[in-house]
């Protein structure tokens, strides 16, 4: 399972449509698809039908170079000074 980010922006939610102000979403899951499918379901589409967020489901890696992650930054700071706001996970238990 990996984990997927989505980011939000600095505008206000109400004017950006975003979730939230600053900070991330964690999202456990096997493929990107899988963990857009999710946040959806908790966070859905704007009346222009957009996902919520600024950024869509990056890993860690690919969130490294541009966002400073792994090297400090996004942890450790913050995203516009907030941090994780929620964290969804899919599981399947088989019996």
């Amino acid at each position: 399972m990996a984990t997927f980010y989505f980011t939000y922006g600095q505008g206000d939610p109400e004017d950006t449509h975003q979730a939230y102000k600053g900070g991330w979403t964690e999202v456990e899951a096997e493929t990107p698809g899988q963990a857009v499918a999710a946040y959806k379901i908790f966070h859905p589409l704007t009346e222009n039908n957009l996902l919520p967020c600024c950024g869509v489901a990056m890993t860690r890696e690919q969130m490294a170079e541009p966002y400073g992650y792994v090297s400090g930054g996004m942890l450790q700071e913050g995203n516009g000074g907030y941090f994780c706001h929620d964290r969804i996970t899919i599981r399947r238990e088989v019996v």
